[in-house]
């Protein structure tokens, strides 16, 4: 138990007292003799918001509902802040009749990990609406070349939807001539390089110029699982000989095999 950091309870559910362990205690800050061994004592440190929940929970394991009762919920330390605890335990003992005379269980304090996981998951958000919301591409492949994720400029720029984009590879889009381009660097990406370079795309007779940025995605091991890319659109900014005016626009139709 204490080579796991895990804290102990034990509740006499017939008279409502329970003991709690050095390590249970010294988990949110207190020492033996401030802690009341009392079921009630535990109630009390429920955060608000999760008290209802946890409850329930214990509730339908004393009903015999669930053959172990496991929540995570936050208890208030005795600086007055709260840290998530992951609590299991289970009914150890009943009369003749079936009656829960006694519970056991342990105490884990899994603050760290929440609070990571709270961090990721508004980077994640944080980017989603970054990508969201930009005007580059912004483009995702996995290692056949096929595109796993394109935001909504992308698909804007194709006058076509996301879903029309996903799954399909380059040849798709652009045609043969430029999607042969695109393969031969994009397999240069997918064995290590990173590689800025500068194209002409035409789609259905209309040209773009994309500057492009590509780098190798990997996965938590470090291996390769596919490509990250952003392209800008900088047609507007390649002009003609001086006196012959911008290059004219015109707003995409969509290919052919893409309806």
């Amino acid at each position: 138990m204490s080579g796991a950091a895990l804290g102990a309870w034990d509740y006499n559910i017939q008279t409502g007292e329970t003991v709690f362990d050095q390590r249970w205690v010294e988990m949110l800050g207190f020492s033996l003799e401030e802690i009341e061994p009392l079921f009630s004592t535990w109630e009390g440190l429920i955060h608000p918001e999760d008290k209802t929940r946890v409850i329930a929970k214990w509730s339908a394991h004393r009903k015999g509902r669930t053959p172990l009762f496991e929540a995570e919920y936050r208890l208030r330390t005795k600086s007055g802040q709260w840290k998530w605890i992951l609590a299991r335990g289970m009914i150890v003992e009943r009369d003749k009749d079936g009656k829960e005379l006694r519970a056991a269980g342990t105490h884990l304090d899994i603050t760290e990990q929440k609070l990571a996981k709270q961090a990721l998951r508004f980077s994640e958000e944080r980017f989603r609406t970054l990508v969201e919301g930009a005007q580059d591409l912004i483009f995702m492949k996995d290692r056949h070349l096929k595109y796993t994720h394109v935001n909504p400029a992308m698909a804007r720029l194709f006058g076509l939807e996301v879903s029309e984009i996903i799954g399909r590879k380059d040849e798709d889009i652009y045609g043969e001539g430029t999607g042969k381009h695109i393969k031969q660097v994009d397999l240069r990406v997918l064995q290590g390089e990173s590689i800025e370079e500068e194209y002409t795309a035409s789609i259905k007779g209309v040209q773009f110029t994309l500057n492009t940025v590509l780098t190798p995605l990997r996965d938590a091991e470090g291996a390769i699982v596919g490509i990250y890319g952003i392209s800008r659109d900088v047609t507007d900014r390649k002009r003609p000989l001086r006196g012959q005016g911008p290059i004219p626009r015109r707003t995409p139709r969509r290919p052919w095999g893409l309806r």
